[in-house]
Parts: structure tokens; C-alpha cells; sequence
């Protein structure tokens, strides 16, 4: 049975899920209304991306999941079953999900969620739409289910081994992603789908032409 494989943050959803649960999850949270005062900051917003560029480091999302500190996996994940109910789905990139229901309804393939999300979001979302096979992005946890406020296992840019170690190898039915960093996953597809805006086109095509990648089709993200 072919795979296909598909990304959630700026392809299943128009959200980055991690920044996006964390603000529904501390709504109410006085600390996190500071530090969101300080991420919406000129200076940090470039500090965070200059970081990001040099030294793969997103700041912001290592101190919100710093924040998720002593939480359980269990109330991680009945707030993210939450989130999705009254956020994600209305933040769909319709465009992808009616292509998935024609590949589901007219190909004998399977859906698998590669994200690098974090586990406790991508579980709940594959369980909202009856997946089975999900990777993620995994927190570290305490023997007794209590997140420790650190990534174990960082999925970013690691996608293709990751799918390896489940024993998803390539070629892949499709790949869906926006994701600059899943260009791996593209050069092994046969269909390819890329998730873009307008102000991220023209990189997408410099990075497609020096992949020699011909074959793939832009969906316009409706964010």
C-alpha cells in the first residue's frame, strides 16, 4: 500500500501548532501574556529568527515548552483534543484535505502524519482524523507521565529517518508539506504537493529548480 506522507503546521492547518496550542492552553496565564508581549517584540522576533538561521534554534518554542513543565501527557493531550475542536478545525487548508479525501476515497493508499509537532499534538490530531500512523516531534517525560519541559527527539529536518526507523521507506505515493526542510521527502515522491504563500514562492521555486524537482504542484495556502 502506498504512503503519503503529510505534514500538520502549515499544511493539514494554517497554524504553527505548538505557538498556537500553547496560546490556547495559557490563556489565562499571566506569565505567558509577558512573554508574549516580549515574542511579538521587533528585536526578539529577528534575535529568534537570526538564532533559528545560525544555529537551528527557535527560542520561542524552547521557553513555551519549558513552560509545559510538570504537566502529564494526559492533560497535554486532552487540551490539545481541545484545541483542535476549537481552533485547528477552523484553520484548515481546505485545498489539502479535499485532495487527501479524493486520494483516500479513489487510491489504496495510506495517510501518515510526519510532523515535528509535539507528540502530544500530533496524537490527538491523528486520533481526530482516525490515523493511525503519526511521528512526531517527542517531549521528555517523567516515568510517571510528567512532561519535563524539554525535546527529547527533535523531528525537525529528520523526517526521512524517522519514517525509515518505522520501516516507511520511499518512494512515497505523495508528500504534502510546506516545509522547506522536507525537500528529501519531495526528491522521493511520486506526487508532490507544496503548501505555499506568495511571499515564500520564489524560495520554493529556487530550492525546487536546484533539487532538479520538476514534477510538483503549489497549493495555495487560504490563510
Amino acid at each position: 500500500m502506498g504512503k503519503i506522507i503529510v505534514d500538520i503546521c502549515g499544511t493539514l492547518f494554517n497554524s504553527n501548532t505548538t505557538y498556537d496550542f500553547c496560546r490556547f492552553f495559557f490563556v489565562n496565564s499571566k506569565r505567558y501574556r509577558i512573554w508574549e508581549i516580549i515574542f511579538n517584540s521587533s528585536f526578539i522576533y529577528l534575535l529568534n529568527a537570526a538564532c533559528f538561521k545560525l544555529m537551528r534554534k527557535d527560542i520561542k518554542k524552547i521557553i513555551l515548552i519549558k513552560m509545559l513543565n510538570g504537566y502529564s501527557y494526559e492533560e497535554l493531550y486532552n487540551a490539545a483534543s481541545l484545541f483542535y475542536d476549537q481552533y485547528l478545525v477552523y484553520h484548515k487548508n481546505i485545498e489539502v484535505w479535499n485532495l487527501l479525501n479524493y486520494y483516500l476515497q479513489n487510491c489504496k493508499s495510506e495517510i501518515v502524519i510526519c510532523s515535528a509537532t509535539l507528540d502530544f499534538i500530533a496524537d490527538a490530531i491523528a486520533n481526530k482524523m482516525h490515523i493511525e500512523l503519526h511521528i512526531s516531534s517527542r517531549l521528555l517525560y517523567t516515568l510517571n507521565a510528567k512532561c519535563k519541559g524539554k525535546i527529547l527527539v527533535d523531528l525537525y529536518g529528520m523526517k526521512k529517518s524517522a519514517l525509515q526507523a518505522k520501516n516507511i521507506s520511499p518512494p512515497f505515493e505523495a508528500v504534502f508539506t510546506d516545509d522547506i526542510s522536507d525537500i528529501e521527502l519531495l526528491k522521493f515522491s511520486v506526487r508532490r504537493f507544496v503548501i505555499v504563500s506568495k511571499k515564500k514562492r520564489h524560495k520554493w521555486d529556487v530550492l525546487l529548480k536546484k533539487s532538479d524537482i520538476i514534477n510538483y504542484k503549489y497549493l495555495y495556502s487560504n490563510a
